[in-house]
C-alpha cells in the first residue's frame, strides 16, 4: 500500500513556539488510515449558491432575519451535519476522548474510522485490551484475532487467537476494550501470534504500535470501535478454570481522616453536621437502619425510590437542620 511512513524517526521537528524551549521536540502525528474523500469545491459552491438564492426568494425568510427573529431548526442542521462529515468527526472525538489513539499508537499516529466496503476485500479483525496488564507496564492482552477475512465473512476469516471474554480486575472501576479492522493489501501469515499454551494469559501480550509497524506496508486501520466494562463474578472463575490462577483484587487504603478534638460549644458549627461528624459508626448505621425500617411495608416492602430525587420541593417552613437530613437521606 503506498502510504506515507509514519514510525519514529521522520516524525520529528523543532517547534516554533515561544512558549516551549528550542530544546524540547513536539512530535507531528501522521494519519495512517484512508485519506478523507472532500467533497468537489465545485459541488460545495454549487449547492450553495443553490441554498442562498432559494432563501432570498422567501421574503420572510429575509424579514425575519433583519429583525432578529429567525428561529433555525437544530434537527434539521443535526441531520445535515451527520449527512455530511458528522460521523467521521465524532468517532474520532470520542476516540481522542477516551485516549484511544494515544495508548495504541503512543503520540505518534491516529486515524480517522472509516468504511469502505469492496468486493474483493481482505480484513483483519483484532479485540485489543489495554488497561489491565499484570506483569508489563503500557502493553496490552489481545483477547481475538482473525485474519485473512474475505468479504466480510467471519467464517472464512483465519482464527490465529481465540476469543476471550473481558477480564476486567476487580477494584480497577472500568476497563476499555478495543476493536479495529485492518484492510489488507495481500493474504498474512500471522501465525507468529499464534498462542503457544492457551492457559497462560501471559501468551497473549500485544502491541498495536508494534504490529502495525510491522505490517504497514500491507494493511490500513479502517474501523474502530470501543466498549468499556467492569468486574463482576464471573471473571474468578473464568480466570480459575481457563488459567488456574486466583483473580487479584486491588484496593486502596486511604488514610483516615484527621478530626480536631471535639469540642463542648462549637461556634458556628450546625449541630447536626457537628454530631454526625464524631458520631460512632455503628450507631449511625444502627440509626439508618431503624430508618429505612420504620418506612418499609412489612408486605408490600419500601417506598418505591423518586424519579428525580434531588428535584423534589421542599416546604419553606421546614427547619433548615431537618432540611438537610432529608437530603442526606
Amino acid at each position: 500500500m503506498n502510504h506515507q511512513n509514519w514510525l519514529p524517526g521522520s516524525v520529528f521537528c523543532l517547534t516554533d513556539n515561544p512558549k516551549i524551549e528550542d530544546e524540547e521536540l513536539v512530535v507531528r502525528r501522521f494519519d495512517i488510515g484512508f485519506p478523507y474523500e472532500r467533497t468537489p469545491r465545485s459541488l460545495e459552491f454549487r449547492t450553495r449558491y443553490e441554498h442562498l438564492k432559494k432563501q432570498k426568494k422567501d421574503f420572510n425568510f429575509e424579514k425575519k432575519a433583519r429583525s432578529n427573529e429567525l428561529e433555525i431548526d437544530l434537527e434539521d442542521v443535526k441531520n445535515e451535519w451527520l449527512k455530511s462529515a458528522g460521523p467521521l468527526q465524532l468517532r474520532k472525538k470520542i476516540a481522542e476522548h477516551n485516549r484511544i489513539y494515544y495508548n495504541l499508537f503512543g503520540k505518534f499516529a491516529y486515524f480517522v474510522p472509516r468504511e469502505k466496503p469492496e468486493e474483493d476485500t481482505m480484513w483483519t479483525l483484532i479485540l485489543t485490551y489495554p488497561d489491565g496488564h499484570l506483569t508489563k507496564e503500557n502493553s496490552e492482552y489481545v483477547h481475538w484475532m482473525i485474519t485473512n477475512i474475505f468479504k466480510n465473512d467471519l467464517a472464512k476469516g483465519e482464527q490465529i487467537v481465540p476469543y476471550l471474554q473481558p477480564i476486567p480486575f476487580k477494584g480497577t472501576g472500568y476497563h476499555r476494550y478495543i476493536f479495529i479492522l485492518y484492510k489488507q493489501d495481500k493474504k498474512l501469515d500471522l501465525s507468529e501470534f499464534k498462542l503457544k499454551n492457551e492457559k497462560n494469559l501471559g501468551d497473549r501480550t500485544f502491541y498495536t504500535f508494534d504490529f502495525c509497524k510491522k505490517y504497514q506496508d500491507f494493511i490500513i486501520p479502517t474501523g474502530l470501535s470501543f466498549f468499556q466494562t467492569k468486574w463482576d463474578e464471573s471473571i474468578g472463575e473464568l480466570l480459575y478454570n481457563q488459567f488456574d490462577v486466583k483473580q487479584p483484587i486491588f484496593e486502596y487504603d486511604f488514610p483516615r481522616a484527621f478530626l480536631k478534638y471535639q469540642k463542648w460549644f462549637p461556634k458556628k458549627q450546625a449541630f447536626n453536621l457537628y454530631l454526625d461528624r464524631y458520631a460512632d459508626p455503628k450507631e449511625v448505621n444502627k440509626k439508618y437502619l431503624e430508618q429505612r425500617l420504620a418506612k418499609t411495608h412489612p408486605f408490600e416492602g419500601p417506598e418505591p425510590k423518586l424519579l428525580y430525587q434531588n428535584a423534589q420541593p421542599l416546604k419553606k417552613e421546614i427547619p433548615s437542620w431537618y432540611r438537610t437530613e432529608m437530603r442526606k437521606e
